[in-house]
């Protein structure tokens, strides 16, 4: 079964929520969006493109998400707005101090077969931290033991295991990166917005 995925085109800022927009505030960037919910038959003619609004919090977590525009079904717009309530920005920033804001979205639909896969993470807050885990790790060190001791993740309580997701929730960097990753290998660090991850592809 297909899912949906967005291509998202940021269309601009619809105002802080804690501070006056200004010339100097930059805007989030979209990290990881979990695929919305298939469109019932009930849409008869689902729309190709959702007009969004999202409050992204200062750790680029969305706090709360509007459908401009509805898709015609109350209920597919409410399990679309509680999934884009999971979605991960790297957020805004206002002279280099990160901020909570609206943010206004134009995203066109795309149909993807889901590819599944289980991962393990590593998250770290510099390069040079990042760097120093993946040489333990090629030295050989357990990918679970470092997680739990490193990573700033909240799955370092389950050495950083993420579990079952969906490739096509990730960047086209991340996405390209665990593409052709065998199972029980790991990546280069990666930039996750102002962090760095190794992820590790797990068995199913």
């Amino acid at each position: 079964m297909k899912q949906i995925l967005l291509l998202v085109f940021i269309g601009g800022l619809l105002g802080c929520a804690s501070v006056e927009q200004t010339i100097n505030t930059s805007k989030p960037r979209l990290l990881f969006q979990l695929p919305l919910p298939e469109f019932p038959k009930s849409i008869t003619s689902p729309p190709s493109k959702l007009d969004i609004a999202l409050l992204v919090a200062e750790d680029g977590s969305v706090l709360e998400a509007q459908l401009l525009k509805s898709s015609g079904d109350d209920n597919w717009d409410t399990d679309a707005k509680l999934t884009m309530l999971q979605w991960k920005f790297a957020p805004a920033y206002k002279n280099n101090k990160p901020i909570q804001l609206w943010l206004r979205l134009k995203a066109y639909v795309k149909y993807e077969e889901p590819i599944i896969i289980s991962l393990a993470e590593i998250l770290c807050e510099t390069s040079e931290k990042a760097d120093s885990i993946y040489k333990a790790l090629k030295e050989g060190q357990d990918f679970g033991k470092l997680a739990e001791e490193h990573s700033i993740a909240l799955t370092r309580n389950n050495k950083g295991l993420v579990g079952k997701v969906n490739l096509h929730s990730y960047t086209k960097e991340i996405k390209q990166a665990l593409h052709n990753l065998s199972k029980d290998n790991f990546t280069q660090p990666l930039q996750y917005g102002d962090y760095y991850i190794i992820l590790k592809k797990m068995d199913e």
